[in-house]
């Protein structure tokens, strides 16, 4: 029965946002900031799935130094203390072959974290922008309202990730990864260039103006607008955000 209600309410924030904003749990800021935690993870999760299809698709591998040795004069140093580190014991540079997809990897996951918290600041952000847009229109009401719109506008966002997602495959798919690591670095380049492909636009495109819709309705019951003057303020944010999401 929870469930069923729950997807109910979804179903009229997505498709019928000015019923959704007349429910009483629809201005819980609480329930709109697990929305936004909700929808970031998936978006990371996004992201993290481009990074592995673009590193599981490397073969190349470097050479790197792990040991050099050391010089007489330290290791005769040493020797006075009836002592010979491992440096000391060997003639020539110790070295390992490195997977290149694999320390790229490393690299990537650690920048997984600033993606989550780079969509709960965006959250913010755009909250801030319509708030700002609606006062110009002469919107009254709380800062937390319009979060709180903002948090529950975040769900089309999803359908950016997925275009996203699906048009990074398509480019890794078509791209034959060279095994020299001076090419992969432009092609990395060239990949990382490609977020305005067409799928990406679409996506951002699709996403943009479904969270304009859900802001109309939510901005007029929040900062108590009439549709129409919610819908200005909307749609300049939301070519705002299209624009950025195409750079």
């Amino acid at each position: 029965m929870q469930f069923r209600q729950s997807l109910h309410a979804l179903f009229d924030l997505l498709v019928r946002p000015d019923a959704f904003f007349e429910r009483d749990g629809a201005w819980s800021l609480g329930r709109a900031f697990g929305v936004v935690l909700a929808v970031s993870a998936v978006t990371t999760a996004a992201v993290a799935a481009m990074g592995w299809l673009f590193t599981s698709n490397i073969d190349a591998t470097v050479t790197v130094t792990t040991m050099e040795p050391w010089s007489d004069a330290t290791c005769e140093s040493f020797a006075e203390m009836n002592s010979t580190p491992e440096p000391c014991t060997i003639d020539e540079p110790q070295t390992k072959q490195v997977s290149v997809g694999a320390k790229v990897w490393s690299a990537f996951v650690g920048r997984l974290p600033f993606v989550f918290v780079a969509s709960l600041l965006g959250w913010v952000l755009v909250a801030a922008a319509l708030h700002a847009a609606t006062w110009l229109l002469g919107g009254e009401g709380s800062f937390a309202g319009t979060l709180t719109v903002a948090g529950w506008a975040v769900v089309p966002t999803i359908v950016q990730a997925a275009f996203a997602l699906v048009g990074f495959t398509l480019l890794v798919r078509g791209t034959a990864f060279s095994n020299d690591p001076e090419v992969l670095v432009q092609q990395l380049r060239t990949l990382s260039s490609s977020t305005g492909n067409a799928w990406a636009a679409v996506g951002g495109l699709v996403a943009g103006v479904w969270q304009a819709y859900i802001w109309t309705h939510g901005l007029a019951h929040a900062r108590s607008l009439r549709v129409s003057d919610a819908a200005v303020a909307a749609g300049i944010v939301a070519v705002v955000t299209i624009a950025l999401s195409l750079v």
